[in-house]
């Protein structure tokens, strides 16, 4: 009881009544706090009370319906605006938008309203205008769904299901199929709306149109009732063709942008008729089949038309048909243009497929041949594409594409970046080609570079490359002959044969210097000039015998004993050797002694341009030494006189030698010129003399020697 009389109380707070309440807002607040409002109910099979927003009071649910029945315009009571915001609702009641969407009326598709997106309710008199919207609106146009729903200020979802409702209820009316929208699901027709009315209006004059039509008949949406979308006029225009049961259902329908075109069945048999007749009078050079059946897609066999219609003057071709005239004008061009240039391009005013213009050129190279006596030309000829070619065109080809290689093959030998033996490059055969040959396609000079052709050139190209290989390395092997191996051997046996154990070890020493420091880097930038260095293999070696030479600079010992000394230079040179396969690069006997005899008579010869009297002594010790001993002295001015001492302890030893070169007379003049040039006296005369002396030795080359020093020392003839 006590709680009925305090839910009275309640009530009597929230009850539409103009008498003063029982409870303030702040007692109302105390009261919702103790007590939940689940739990208030006026009896047990009523509905719970709506909390208020405000939280000071209760609603009764009834009356919140009775506001929305009101709100939406179902008791026709007052008049309501087209639609209104669930949210204006909640906020009149002081409740939830949650709750409003709770109570809203049952829905079914007669009911007159719908919620849309947002919230939004539509109302019963705003759909009512909706509905009078589109049946005024689709009476003799489309309508587009979202200028409809801006107008109307609903969304398209909205909209769709008022149409669907709408079609419900008339299909239970004897209007019904006069006022059914379509709603399209097509991507094309999606954002528009007509009835079946409109549509099969149109439709019936659209099919007056065609089967009218004897020529192509343009539609413009302009010129029809509510100047439709062109996608609906094509959705009906092919409806209509679909129904045809009779030829002229085989006409075209164009789509263009703005308009559409229907071509007639009967209008087509004449266009692709024109195109026969066109071939035949030589209007057309060539035809397609697939061009008449494109015109006609009731064509089976173009093949049997253009037979029938032109026998004898068209040559039917895998795709198409070229006429008979054309065949015999390109045959007579082709054989004029051979004579004067061996080749003749095939060319149709026309696209064709490649497949019949290879055809076409067979033909032609065909009817050439035959002719052969009556053309003037000396050779066969061969077709190559849409080319024609003469034998002696071909014979001067092939010899340039292998002239080409052959060129390529003599600079590609020693290439710096190869790591194997040299390979053809086809592409810069075939840019040398094109250059050569301004006049011809590149697919052209492709087609012309045959397998067989590449063969020859492979083949060609690997011998000259070969054969360019191994020039260079005999090039190469005889340089380093002449530039380091003849003089290893010939300053060794020079400097073993000086008797001076002292200045043995330091002409020795000074060569090694010169070889490691001089002679060798000299060489290899000798052949590097020359190009002789080329590929990894060989810049491998050379890098392989400079880090050698590095190594027996820094390593050379003091104390290695003078026979020795160049021990470590000749391993390195002789690996470097089978590193580079250089062929027979150890020189012979026979060559070392003709190097030698050159080398001095260059020396000899080099006296008259010099007149520096130290250099001139010198090179007159040096010639001296060489006529007598088996190789040469590698020495600067300061051991001059040393070596003059050294011939002088020949000359002793050489008992019973009678040649007045060699006598105590020949070494008194030469100490005579020895102590002239060391006092800075010496003139004119003594130079003379000094070349004379040069070349009575030089003269005497052969005649003269002495023994060889380590064969001496061998026999224990020399003490160390």
């Amino acid at each position: 009881m006590a709680f009925a009389r305090l839910t009275g109380m309640v009530m009597q707070t929230i009850t539409p009544d103009k008498n003063r309440p029982m409870f303030s807002e702040k007692d109302m607040k105390w009261l919702l706090d103790i007590i939940p409002p689940f739990n208030l109910s006026i009896d047990s099979e009523a509905e719970s009370l709506l909390l208020l927003q405000s939280k000071a009071g209760f609603l009764n649910p009834q009356y919140a319906r009775s506001y929305i029945r009101r709100a939406i315009g179902s008791d026709h009571s007052a008049p309501v605006p087209h639609t209104v915001k669930v949210s204006e609702i909640a906020n009149e009641l002081n409740i939830e938008s949650a709750a409003v969407l709770r109570l809203l009326p049952f829905h079914t598709t007669r009911s007159g309203w719908i919620l849309d997106d947002g919230g939004i309710l539509v109302t019963r008199p705003g759909y009512s205008a909706i509905v009078d919207g589109l049946r005024i609106s689709a009476i003799h146009s489309v309508i587009l769904k979202d200028q409809f729903c801006n107008k109307h200020r609903i969304s398209e979802r909205a909209l769709d299901r008022i149409v669907s409702e709408y079609n419900d209820a008339l299909q239970e009316t004897e209007a019904g199929d006069l006022w059914t929208f379509l709603c399209n699901s097509k991507s094309s027709l999606r954002n528009y709306l007509f009835t079946i009315k409109y549509k099969e209006d149109l439709a019936s004059i659209l099919e007056k149109r065609l089967t009218s039509a004897t020529e192509p008949e343009k539609i413009l949406p302009e010129t029809l009732q509510g100047s439709p979308p062109l996608a609906l006029i094509e959705d009906i225009i092919r409806g209509v063709i679909r129904g045809w049961k009779d030829e002229k259902a085989n006409g075209n329908l164009e789509v263009n942008s703005g308009h559409l075109v229907f071509i007639p069945y009967s209008y087509l048999i004449i266009l692709r008729d024109e195109v026969v007749e066109n071939l035949k009078i030589e209007n057309l050079e060539y035809v397609e089949y697939k061009r008449l059946t494109d015109i006609d897609r009731n064509l089976k066999d173009p093949k049997a038309l253009i037979s029938e219609r032109l026998a004898g003057r068209a040559s039917l071709l895998p795709c198409g048909a070229v006429s008979t005239s054309t065949l015999e004008r390109l045959t007579k061009y082709a054989t004029r243009v051979l004579r004067s240039h061996g080749v003749v391009n095939v060319e149709i005013n026309s696209d064709i497929p490649i497949q019949d213009l290879a055809s076409i050129t067979l033909q032609i190279a065909s009817r050439i041949n035959d002719e052969m006596p009556d053309s003037n030309l000396e050779t066969e000829i061969t077709p190559v594409k849409d080319h024609i070619v003469t034998g002696a065109f071909l014979t001067t080809f092939e010899e340039r594409l292998l002239a080409i290689a052959s060129a390529q093959a003599s600079t590609a030998s020693f290439s710096k970046s190869s790591t194997s033996a040299p390979k053809i490059s086809w592409p810069d055969i075939l840019s040398s080609a094109e250059a050569s040959y301004p006049e011809l396609s590149p697919a052209l000079i492709a087609s012309l570079l045959t397998p067989s052709l590449r063969h020859r050139i492979t083949t060609m190209f690997t011998s000259e490359s070969k054969n360019r290989t191994q020039q260079q390395l005999e090039t190469l092997s005889a340089l380093w002959t002449e530039s380091v191996l003849m003089k290893v051997h010939l300053y060794e046996a020079g400097y073993l044969s000086l008797l001076d154990e002292k200045l043995r070890i330091d002409i020795a020493r000074l060569t090694l210097d010169h070889m490691v420091e001089g002679v060798i880097p000299e060489a290899l930038k000798k052949a590097e000039a020359k190009e002789l260095l080329g590929g990894k293999l060989m810049t491998r070696s050379v890098d392989q015998l400079e880090s050698e030479l590095d190594e027996i600079k820094s390593t050379r010992q003091t104390d290695t004993p003078v026979f020795e000394l160049f021990n470590p230079l000749k391993s390195a040179l002789a690996a470097f050797s089978r590193r580079a396969h250089l062929v027979n690069s150890e020189p012979s006997q026979d060559l070392l002694e003709r190097y030698k005899v050159a080398h001095l008579q260059s020396l000899a010869n080099s006296m008259y341009r010099d007149n520096d009297s130290p250099r001139l002594f010198l090179k007159l010790c040096v010639i001296i030494h060489g006529v007598l001993g088996p190789g040469i002295v590698y020495a600067t001015g300061r051991f001059a006189p040393r070596l003059l001492k050294s011939f002088e302890a020949g000359v002793k030893e050489q008992e019973g030698f009678k040649d007045p070169l060699v006598g105590e007379e020949s070494v008194e003049r030469l100490r005579y010129l020895k102590d002239k040039v060391r006092k800075v006296q010496i003139d004119e005369e003594d130079r003379v003399a000094i070349r004379a002396l040069g070349a009575k030795w030089i003269g005497n080359i052969g005649a003269l020697s002495i023994p060889d020093r380590k064969n001496v020392e061998d026999k224990g003839e020399v003490k160390k």
